[in-house]
């Protein structure tokens, strides 16, 4: 099979998280990184080779982005591949570490013709972290995890093959369906209702520079951890992302006590949703990015227990569900990016902080599929994405081979180093019922 054509499919129009992504990339670099753990130690030269057939296959060798238009378009033309190569030393995750927070504040000059990925390999014994970085605006974690399982399928073949996963190659614009108008009026109006809950919520601390640089640092939990909190998480009728909510508002309270009798006493979190479910079947498995996002608020008292907490997120994400509010995340992204745009240089920093307060954000993904060589080789899978100028932290949770790894971004200058170890801990210790409150 030859080289499929990407004439029809490699442009498109960008939704309006993508426009907004490009706008908080401005500001600083709007990245994401998936890493995986390969059981062999991986040759540079041959990997190049994968990295090359499978960008060449896919056309994903050069992207041209036009924001002032809100247009994107991949291009022929052959791949600058950037693969860093480095040793990790000692404690190899530590040095993985400082990696992944490089990556995440080095920036792509998406202003021309770009190659949106970057690679890099990094060596630990007889094993190899094989790290994606990308920008963000051009994918989402469904279709770089099958990219990157690509790149692993094809390093293991003594030829070049064909694509395994031929819809990596296409990404033909697709609108997300709205429903009918009464629809989108009731969801409209249920978004009105949240921003008044948003205006009761406490705001995070403030940013006191134009500084957003991005600090990140991981945590694994076990298959015995894991399976207590898919057990907590079963036992109240959950989900584990609703789980994280909860505790992500738990786990801040401590540092939230300066709310108390005022009138923006409530708590606010946010998560981002996979939208894929809403597109024909055909296209669910498309190159590209399809999310949206939505929010939970809690007064969260201080003697709350987190089961009290999870009750009441629970039974807001099941509102969200059912009434698909998260598809008005369009216009909400699209009216943030206005407002946002017309603020004084020195009055974007805690843009926000004050018309949409959360203290952070839930960013929850499985690995479903990977490829046959690669669910053989690879014994781990971690992830890491930026904040942008919207959050103080991101919690990045990652489901693979029956454990949850937890990759904890934050604004440093939002929320300090020490603060948010404390809260990283809160929020692991709530989740595997280490801490009952």
């Amino acid at each position: 099979m030859g080289t499929p054509s990407h004439s029809d499919s490699a442009q498109g129009k960008l939704s309006a998280f993508q426009q907004t992504m490009l706008q908080w990339s401005g500001v600083h670099p709007y990245n994401a990184v998936h890493v995986i753990r390969v059981e062999r130690k991986i040759t540079l030269d041959r990997l190049r080779s994968a990295v090359e057939h499978v960008l060449k296959l896919t056309g994903l060798n050069r992207c041209r982005i036009d924001e002032k238009r809100g247009r994107y378009a991949y291009e022929e033309g052959t791949a600058q591949i950037q693969i860093a190569v480095s040793d990790g030393g000692d404690d190899s995750f530590a040095t993985l570490s400082r990696v992944i927070e490089d990556e995440l504040n080095q920036p792509f000059d998406w202003k021309t013709s770009f190659e949106p990925f970057r690679f890099f390999l990094l060596t630990a014994g007889e094993s190899s972290f094989l790290g994606l970085v990308y920008f963000h605006a051009v994918a989402d974690a469904d279709s770089i995890s099958r990219l990157l399982g690509e790149v692993i399928e094809a390093y293991c073949d003594s030829s070049p093959q064909p694509l395994r996963n031929q819809q990596l190659s296409q990404r033909k614009e697709w609108r997300i369906p709205r429903g009918s108008p009464l629809a989108q009026l009731k969801r409209m109006a249920f978004s009105f209702q949240k921003f008044q809950r948003m205006r009761r919520c406490f705001r995070s601390p403030d940013c006191p520079t134009d500084d957003a640089q991005c600090n990140w640092f991981g945590r694994s939990l076990d298959t015995m951890q894991t399976a207590k909190v898919l057990a907590l998480a079963h036992r109240h009728g959950a989900t584990v992302n609703d789980l994280c909510l909860a505790a992500l508002l738990r786990a801040v309270v401590p540092f939230t006590w300066e709310r108390h009798g005022t009138r923006r006493s409530q708590i606010a979190a946010g998560c981002v949703v996979n939208l894929r479910g809403e597109l024909p079947e055909c296209r669910r498995r498309d190159f590209g990015l399809y999310l949206g996002s939505f929010s939970v608020t809690h007064p969260v008292p201080e003697e709350a227990s987190l089961i009290e907490v999870l009750k009441g997120v629970s039974a807001q994400t099941q509102e969200v569900k059912r009434r698909k509010s998260y598809l008005t995340s369009r216009l909400e992204f699209s009216l943030g990016r206005i407002f946002y745009a017309r603020q004084k240089p020195e009055s974007r920093r805690n843009f926000y902080r004050k018309v949409y307060p959360t203290w952070g954000s839930i960013t929850n993904f499985r690995i479903k599929e990977l490829g046959e060589c690669a669910a053989s080789e690879v014994s781990d899978y971690i992830r890491a994405v930026s904040t942008g100028p919207a959050l103080p932290f991101v919690i990045g949770v990652t489901g693979f081979a029956g454990r949850l790894n937890l990759g904890f971004t934050y604004r440093p200058r939002v929320v300090p180093s020490e603060m948010m170890k404390e809260i990283a801990e809160r929020f692991i210790d709530l989740i595997t019922e280490r801490r009952v409150s």
